[in-house]
């Protein structure tokens, strides 16, 4: 275990964790907006970034991507962090100035109107959809152009012939910025088809992860083979990173789907 202080208070955590997952895990709340539990982390908002202490001098660094090491000094709170990340939440509001989750922020650290020119945008260019789509083993979007030119895009701004339209890319966009609709109209070339529940006439949809209907026994989720992500692609296995007592070890030799539990819990 690796010892160190946080905000004063003496902490540990594990070998090779950041900074914001032992911050989490004794109740410290450090605001992100790039951060996802199922992806590398990329400290692409700044918004978490903390005050480190290492003996010598004090330096700023982004919590979500910094290893822990023994004996090092941590403060989440400090007037210098807040007044950085006021800065921060400043110039997305500017840049976002309709976007929700900007709006709480905005009002959180006590702003109003931004000083500088309002961008009607919003994207804050968090990289978020781009590392979730290449988890998906697609890649059909990135980060592209650069300092001010850089937007999320296809390649070539053209409709992508292996975007899948599995939708990951919007449920981790944090403004709404991207959205099915959008991934429909400018993104994909594929025709998207919601999934329909076969236990409901087709007329609702469900996930490739879904538990058949409610009355199941045993009444746990199934895996469709056909849709899932991780069997047409090879990426994905985004369930696998919240699954606390690892029931899914991908080693199926056949699939048809069974229920989970066949297969560990």
């Amino acid at each position: 275990m690796v010892t160190f202080k946080l905000n004063g208070k003496t902490v540990q955590g594990e070998e090779g964790q950041y900074i914001l997952q032992v911050a989490e895990k004794y109740g410290v709340e450090i605001p992100t907006l790039c951060h996802h539990k199922a992806l590398e982390p990329a400290g692409m908002c700044r918004l978490c970034t903390v005050e480190l202490f290492d003996g010598r001098r004090t330096r700023f660094v982004t919590s979500c991507n910094y290893p822990i090491w023994e004996g090092m000094e941590i403060s989440t709170d400090s007037e210098a962090v807040h007044e950085g990340r006021k800065l921060i939440v400043e110039l997305l509001l500017a840049r976002c100035p309709d976007a929700p989750i900007i709006k709480e922020l905005a009002e959180k650290y006590g702003l109003d109107e931004p000083r500088f020119k309002k961008e009607d945008d919003d994207c804050i260019l968090c990289g978020l959809c781009t590392r979730m789509c290449a988890k998906m083993g697609n890649n059909a979007i990135s980060l592209t152009g650069r300092g001010v030119d850089m937007k999320v895009d296809t390649p070539f701004e053209l409709q992508s012939d292996v975007c899948m339209a599995c939708g990951a890319c919007a449920s981790v966009c944090p403004t709404g910025h991207i959205t099915l609709e959008k991934i429909r109209e400018s993104i994909t070339k594929h025709n998207v088809k919601p999934i329909l529940s076969e236990y409901d006439m087709g007329l609702q949809g469900r996930k490739p992860v879904y538990v058949p209907y409610a009355q199941a026994v045993p009444n746990t989720p199934a895996i469709d083979r056909d849709v899932c992500m991780h069997f047409k692609t090879g990426g994905c296995k985004v369930c696998t990173e919240f699954c606390g007592v690892a029931s899914l070890p991908w080693k199926w030799s056949d699939f048809s789907p069974l229920p989970a539990r066949q297969w560990g819990i």
